[in-house]
């Protein structure tokens, strides 16, 4: 038989996708139940169809199996989706949530910091020996808004890279090795308005950096560099 244009409706029954077994609600029901009756740890989503282990499922006091009738993966990607459909209905709904409930939630954050004193005093200690660069640069972020300067977040590595670009890895004052313990020098201080940008930011030993302090360069302080030999 050659298939024409004629043919092809009635072609297009024969050759259609067949549904898969599970798409029925009823008969995926039939199947959930079987396989918790055999005490198999398993169901298929009513999403996707696909069986998967129970701890794929979110929990669900509510649920026969305690389980969520969705896999995880199709819940976060139906997430994924009404947050993007709906991002503007999100952000006002989280602001006056958070205006309508702000006592309230200052409240739990009282009660808990104030049960779970110790052991967040403990995961501090932990974090901060752990992330020594996080802390320095939440340190440094703390100093520029208490001087009101402006901040554009550079990090050591933006440091490291400048470096390397210039080959520059002495001390910006005297050229020296500044070793590991090396400093992250204002060029102009903070309290002298500096900002707390990357190129207001050197390279600095620590005989530098004390013997600068809060000085301006040039005008109040001489670097080593630039005296004049004896």
């Amino acid at each position: 038989m050659i298939i024409t244009r004629e043919h092809a409706p009635e072609w297009a029954r024969f050759t259609a996708r067949k549904p898969h077994p599970l798409a029925d609600r009823k008969a995926r029901g039939r199947y959930n139940r079987a396989l918790r009756s055999r005490g198999v740890p398993a169901k298929s989503c009513s999403h996707c169809y696909a069986v998967k282990a129970l701890s794929q499922f979110n929990k669900n006091s509510g649920k026969p199996d305690g389980r969520e009738s969705r896999c995880r993966e199709c819940h976060r990607a139906a997430n994924a989706q009404w947050y993007a459909e709906n991002t503007e209905r999100q952000r006002a709904y989280a602001a006056w949530y958070h205006k309508e409930y702000a006592e309230k939630r200052r409240a739990y954050v009282a009660r808990w910091y104030a049960e779970h004193t110790e052991e967040r005093r403990a995961y501090m200690v932990r974090y901060r020996a752990e992330n020594p660069d996080k802390e320095r640069a939440k340190e440094r972020r703390r100093r520029a808004r208490l001087h009101g300067a402006d901040n554009d977040g550079w990090t050591d590595s933006d440091i490291a890279r400048r470096a390397e670009e210039c080959d520059a890895y002495g001390c910006f004052w005297c050229g020296s090795d500044p070793g590991e313990d090396w400093h992250r020098d204002h060029i102009v201080p903070l309290s002298r308005g500096g900002s707390n940008r990357l190129e207001n930011i050197a390279i600095s030993c620590q005989p530098c950096n004390s013997s600068k302090w809060a000085k301006i360069p040039y005008e109040e302080w001489t670097p080593p560099l630039a005296e004049e030999p004896a």
